[in-house]
């Protein structure tokens, strides 16, 4: 059984309303890079949410990691809150 290949993706993002157009684009770009672009519908839809929340209530930059590890893929967004 082959192993599938780890990797790591992280941007920074200003606490703005643009930025979560940008968080879109950034996790649309590494899915489709990885092979994975039947994720990029669900996975733009959950960090649409997640940088947005970042944005309203936390009002600080941001950062969006996308990884994947094994089988699995984890989408995070880290604000300064």
């Amino acid at each position: 059984m082959v192993q599938a290949r780890s990797w790591s993706h992280t941007t920074a993002l200003p606490g703005e309303a643009r930025s979560v157009s940008r968080a879109r684009h950034f996790v649309c770009i590494h899915l489709v890079e990885h092979r994975l672009s039947h994720l990029v519908d669900d996975v733009q839809l959950v960090v649409s949410e997640l940088a947005a929340n970042a944005v309203r209530h936390a009002r600080t930059p941001f950062k969006v990691i996308l990884e994947k590890a094994e089988n699995s893929v984890l989408l995070s967004v880290q604000d300064g809150s």
